[in-house]
């Protein structure tokens, strides 16, 4: 068979009538049988097995479709209140001790996608999920025009993620950036141009709180406040610590403004 259809069914249907609802297939499987202990049974209620068993040539180009799906409607009137909706797919699996909806096995690899979701307006714009190694997940967004291909999340609540690994990290695309240790609760985040340098915030007991910066090459990790109004502490006591042992001040206050008082103590 080189062109046309080995079945070929052409259903056209005028019927306008309220309440119709025809099917153009139907097929209706019922187990009976009651498994006995031990026994391992599967049923399959509809098979399809294509395999390219030729070896094509190197420059040829072949593909090979499982199940096309093509559910198109005419607009509706313009004026009236009713609608159209279109269902490429339906699904519903239920009562079983596991129940999955959709399970797809795509060989691994950085051009594969387990699911791959296209723009109707450009079919080079699309998102794909693809599952590697490990489970490991990629969630991608391709603008073939630009950089457009923007992803944003929703929810109706809240958004909760729970890393096994206790880490949640924004990567730049070679290191990673901003770290969020959930397991011993601390925010770091990292020089881009030199990770090793970095700043941190970290949580303990009773809600104790540590501020730490860290130059891995010298002792030049300032930590600098540019305030766009006051900055106030409101706490139980002030502490000021100096770890110097060469006679810095624990205290420097540089007023450049000569007309305004640089230190005013209202106790």
């Amino acid at each position: 068979l080189t062109t046309g259809k080995v079945i070929a069914i052409d259903h056209n249907d005028a019927a306008a009538a309220a309440g119709v609802s025809p099917v153009g297939i139907s097929y209706d499987f019922d187990k009976d049988g009651v498994m006995a202990t031990g026994v391992t049974s599967g049923y399959t209620g509809i098979q399809v097995n294509m395999a390219d068993a030729a070896s094509n040539h190197a420059n040829s180009n072949v593909t090979m479709i499982g199940m096309d799906i093509d559910v198109d409607s005419a607009a509706v009137t313009s004026g009236g209140t009713g609608t159209n909706t279109n269902v490429g797919l339906d699904i519903t699996c239920t009562d079983a001790a596991i129940n999955a909806g959709i399970i797809t096995t795509v060989e691994n690899g950085a051009t594969n996608a387990d699911i791959k979701m296209q723009s109707s307006a450009d079919t080079g714009d699309y998102a794909v999920l693809a599952v590697d190694a490990n489970g490991a997940l990629k969630i991608a967004t391709v603008d073939d025009d630009g950089a457009n291909g923007h992803m944003e999340l929703a929810p109706d609540g809240d958004l909760q993620v729970t890393p096994t690994g206790g880490n949640i990290v924004f990567h730049d695309g070679s290191n990673g950036i901003f770290d969020f240790d959930v397991a011993e609760p601390t925010l770091t985040i990292k020089d881009d141009g030199q990770v090793a340098n970095y700043c941190s915030i970290a949580v303990g007991a009773n809600g104790a709180t540590t501020f730490t910066t860290v130059d891995a090459d010298a002792a030049v990790a300032n930590l600098t406040f540019t305030v766009d109004g006051a900055i106030k502490l409101d706490g139980a006591g002030v502490e000021i610590e100096n770890d110097s042992a060469t006679g810095a001040p624990a205290l420097l206050i540089d007023n450049d403004d000569t007309d305004q008082i640089a230190l005013s103590i209202d106790a």
